[in-house]
C-alpha cells in the first residue's frame, strides 16, 4: 500500500491520494459545509408560507480533482517510461480507488481526511464516476465524485463524558462537549446505577425548558446502553428499548456544536451516566 508523501491529504479506502504518482489539486472543496434541505411551504388563505425547518442535506458530493503523473509509480519508484506510468497509475486508481464496491449491502469505503494539525476525520463514502482529459506524454487531469450519503465528516476518536455518581432525586448537570460544527444526532449513553424507577435527561442548552427529554424507566443494576441513532436499549445483551421514553423529538438526545448542558434526574437510586459519540463536522 502506498504511503502519503504529505501532511495534509485525502485517503480513500485505505489509499492515500498522496503520493509521488498523483495527488489531489482542490483539497479545499472538501471543507466546504453540508448543503441544507427543505422548504417553505405556500398554503391556502395562509398570507405568506409555513415555515419548514431546514435540515443537512441527506447526501453532499464534492467533485475532487487530481494529478496523475508516469513519471513515477505510488510507492515513488521511477519509471522507465512516462506514458506507460500513466496508464498504468491510473488503473490502480480505478482498481483500488474509484471501482463501484458491490461486494457490500451498501458498497460504502471509508475516507479520511487528514488536516494540516495531523487530526483526522473520515467519511463513509461512494468513490465514484472517475474520468480525466487526453492523456498527455507523462501525465493527465481527471475529477471523480466524493459522494458523502451521511452529508457529514466524523471525528476519528471519541468524545466521552462520564457524570460524578448522581444522587437519587437530586437533579445534577453535566456538562457534554460536541467539539464538530454540526449539531450531533447520534450518542451512545450507558447508565449504570441500582433498581431505578425513571433516570431524565434533558439537554439543557437545546432546550432551556427542559422541555425535550429522554427517559429510562427500569432497573439499572446492570449496565443500559442507549444508542440514539439506532433507537435501541439494551441491557445484558436482551432489547429494552420499550423502557425508553421521550418528549417527542425526532432525536432522542442531541447535542448541539460547543459545550451541552444535561441535566440528570434518577428516581430511585443513584447513577453515573457516560455520553459517548463522535463529533460531527459539516
Amino acid at each position: 500500500m502506498p504511503t502519503a508523501n504529505r501532511a495534509e491529504y485525502l485517503e480513500v479506502d485505505g489509499v492515500p491520494l498522496a503520493t509521488a504518482a498523483w495527488e489531489v489539486t482542490n483539497l479545499e472543496v472538501l471543507y466546504s459545509g453540508a448543503g441544507s434541505r427543505g422548504a417553505d411551504r405556500a398554503v391556502p388563505y395562509f398570507a405568506g408560507d409555513a415555515v419548514v425547518a431546514r435540515r443537512l442535506g441527506a447526501s453532499v458530493s464534492h467533485q475532487v480533482a487530481m494529478l496523475v503523473v508516469g513519471s513515477h509509480d505510488s510507492d515513488g519508484d521511477p519509471t522507465s517510461d512516462g506514458r506507460q506510468g500513466v496508464v498504468d497509475n491510473l488503473d490502480e486508481l480505478k482498481r483500488d480507488v474509484f471501482r463501484p464496491r458491490q461486494n457490500t449491502e451498501t458498497g460504502l469505503v471509508v475516507a479520511r481526511l487528514t488536516l494540516p494539525d495531523e487530526t483526522t476525520r473520515i467519511a463513509d463514502v461512494h468513490a465514484v464516476n472517475w474520468e480525466h482529459g487526453p492523456l498527455g506524454p507523462s501525465a493527465v487531469r481527471g475529477v471523480f465524485d466524493l459522494v458523502i450519503p451521511a452529508g457529514l465528516w466524523r471525528s476519528e476518536t471519541v468524545s466521552s463524558t462520564e457524570s460524578p455518581s448522581i444522587s437519587d432525586g437530586v437533579p445534577t448537570n453535566v456538562v457534554v462537549p460536541n467539539s464538530g460544527t454540526a449539531d450531533q444526532m447520534a450518542v451512545t449513553i450507558t447508565i449504570e446505577g441500582g433498581a431505578t424507577s425513571t433516570v431524565r435527561m434533558s439537554n439543557l442548552t437545546w432546550d432551556s425548558t427542559g422541555g425535550t427529554f429522554l427517559d429510562f424507566n427500569g432497573d439499572t443494576t446492570d449496565d443500559v446502553v442507549i444508542d440514539t441513532a439506532a433507537f435501541t436499549a439494551v441491557r445484558d445483551s436482551v432489547s429494552v428499548v420499550g423502557l425508553v421514553d421521550h418528549s417527542g423529538h425526532e432525536r432522542w438526545l442531541p447535542l448541539v456544536p460547543g459545550n451541552n448542558t444535561i441535566e440528570v434526574a434518577p428516581t430511585g437510586a443513584d447513577v453515573t451516566v457516560t455520553f459517548d459519540h463522535y463529533p460531527p463536522f459539516s
